[in-house]
């Protein structure tokens, strides 16, 4: 993003404290840093546990925040909601150039993040700071900062949701993942992969989407969700099926 500087004005005032963490044990996927970053270990929270080898390259699974560059930059957005409104106005008012702000506003809207309103005129009023705590809580999601996870954000959620037409909203992800991981244990016999969870959970979204957009009723969860696993999945479906089938006969059999 361009680098212009504007006068955003004073932060503005905090809200009362509420509960914006993860859990301690919150199973953050590795992010690859470089290796030097292990001149981190042992201090603040950078404890060794977090950080694995595969070969030549280093891996971080801590709840710090790894930049574009591989370095872990910097603590969580969130902890508590007056903390977030300062992350929020401090990272809008760092894209500095006018027209860079509004585009990744835009972005936020076109996701949903302003509840199908669109940004303000200044940028900075109490629904631009809210949309933007819900990208920067994303982020602590994602253990990356808030430009080194702009990419991953814009392939989980979908786009068309921006203002001028109904607000089409999509099941969260968090539920989305549930009924996944059900249906993925039911066909497949196994769990998705990382990767695999988050395509899946796009394709549902973007079907509910996209029926909402033609005005369509889009199918029940549970039928999306085994659709998404199934995809490009047949044979292991088959297998999985020909597995339960043969159960059942011994099962039969034995009796």
């Amino acid at each position: 993003m361009s680098d212009f500087n504007i006068d955003v004005g004073a932060i503005p005032m905090t809200q009362s404290d509420g509960g914006y963490s993860l859990p301690i044990t919150y199973p953050f996927q590795p992010r690859k840093v470089a290796v030097s970053e292990t001149a981190k270990i042992g201090t603040e929270t950078y404890d060794e546990k977090y950080f694995q080898r595969k070969g030549q390259e280093l891996y971080y699974t801590g709840p710090n925040l790894v930049n574009q560059n591989g370095e872990i930059e910097r603590a969580p957005y969130g902890g508590s909601s007056s903390k977030l409104r300062q992350e929020s106005y401090q990272f809008i008012a760092g894209i500095t150039d006018v027209n860079d702000r509004r585009a990744f506003l835009n972005i936020l809207a076109d996701r949903g993040m302003y509840e199908g309103g669109k940004p303000s005129r200044s940028m900075v009023d109490s629904k631009d700071l809210e949309a933007v705590g819900k990208y920067l809580l994303t982020m602590d999601r994602y253990g990356t900062t808030g430009l080194a996870g702009l990419g991953l954000f814009r392939e989980e959620y979908p786009g068309g949701q921006a203002s001028g037409g109904p607000s089409v909203r999509v099941t969260a992800r968090e539920d989305v993942e549930k009924v996944l991981r059900d249906e993925s244990l039911r066909l497949l016999g196994r769990p998705l992969t990382a990767r695999e969870a988050r395509e899946a959970v796009q394709f549902v979204q973007q079907q509910q989407v996209q029926r909402a957009g033609s005005a369509q009723q889009a199918p029940a969860l549970s039928t999306a969700a085994a659709t998404a696993v199934q995809a490009g999945r047949e044979g292991e479906v088959a297998v999985q099926g020909a597995a339960r089938a043969a159960e059942v006969l011994e099962r039969l059999i034995g009796r």
